[in-house]
């Protein structure tokens, strides 16, 4: 099944009329591969293939691969997170529920958008370690959306010991463990996203709990 990223990437590109037909073919040729294969297992050659278009072709629009990643990784960073984080906010988001409610309907929520998105996010990941300037780029698209679920968070922990930083930082950490697992440690077949989902539920309302 083809990511959502994916998918969405592919929609932007054919809707960005700078754009010429071949630079499109093999903008959605690299991603593809990109997510299947990663950044430095995929040759220029093998999207030169997959695209129909030259290498030659390929370089006059995208002088090195790693300008030919940018141009996947920007539209992602200033188009879709952006949105899909004020989707997730205002639609996903439980509203007037209890904490263990909230804690359990994003937890699952999230941990399946990872999952399902695991090959493209790793892409990105890898490119967030080296380049600061992706990451400055990032918390300014996304930093007030997360600031609106961090006060979503502030009005349900009202009654808890536990601080809202501590809440993301818990929060966060869990999903970046299993990010790593599923990507690294265990075979997809195998990953059981439910269980997961309950286990880390289960985790976070105990810390919650424990902090009173």
């Amino acid at each position: 099944m083809t990511e959502q990223v994916i998918q969405d990437l592919n929609v932007l590109f054919e809707q960005d009329i700078s754009m010429t037909k071949g630079q499109r073919k093999v903008l959605q040729a690299a991603v593809a591969l990109f997510a299947t294969q990663g950044f430095d297992g995929t040759s220029t050659a093998q999207i030169a293939t997959r695209s129909q278009m030259s290498q030659g072709t390929i370089f006059k629009y995208y002088p090195t691969k790693k300008e030919l990643l940018r141009a996947i990784i920007d539209p992602a960073i200033d188009h879709l997170f952006p949105t899909y984080g004020v989707n997730f906010v205002d639609h996903q988001v439980p509203k007037n529920v209890k904490i263990e409610e909230f804690v359990r309907v994003v937890v699952a929520n999230r941990l399946t958008f990872v999952y399902t998105n695991r090959h493209i996010l790793q892409i990105l990941a890898n490119e967030f370690l080296i380049n600061d300037a992706l990451v400055a780029e990032t918390k300014q698209r996304l930093g007030p959306i997360i600031q609106r679920l961090l006060d979503q968070v502030t009005l349900l922990l009202v009654d808890e010991q536990m601080q809202p930083a501590e809440f993301m930082r818990l929060l966060v950490g869990q999903m970046m463990y299993e990010f790593i697992r599923m990507t690294r440690l265990t075979p997809a077949a195998e990953y059981d996203i439910t269980a997961t989902a309950n286990s880390i539920t289960t985790v976070m309302i105990a810390a919650i709990k424990r902090s009173k």
